[in-house]
């Protein structure tokens, strides 16, 4: 998983979480894995830290560029 970097340096969490098995014939999802709340998402490569980042920079970058007025509304991710 990436994670913002510090003092220039990249980083990179090493994480070990459980994965847990759903017996039941009905159910979609086979697999589960556990969540570490306010450092992992499902599907996630990378931190939510990492991800609020390079949202603001996103919208840095295109907000100037944007020719419409109306008001700015942050998507959720």
């Amino acid at each position: 998983m990436a994670d913002a970097p510090i003092t220039g340096l990249v980083v990179r969490i090493l994480l070990r979480v459980r994965r847990f098995f759903c017996d039941n014939p009905e159910c979609r999802s086979k697999t589960f894995v556990e969540q570490v709340d306010g450092l992992t998402r499902r599907w996630s490569r990378m931190s939510e830290e990492l991800r609020q980042m390079l949202t603001a920079i996103a919208y840095s970058h295109a907000l100037p560029r944007c020719t419409t007025t109306a008001p700015f509304r942050q998507a959720d991710i």
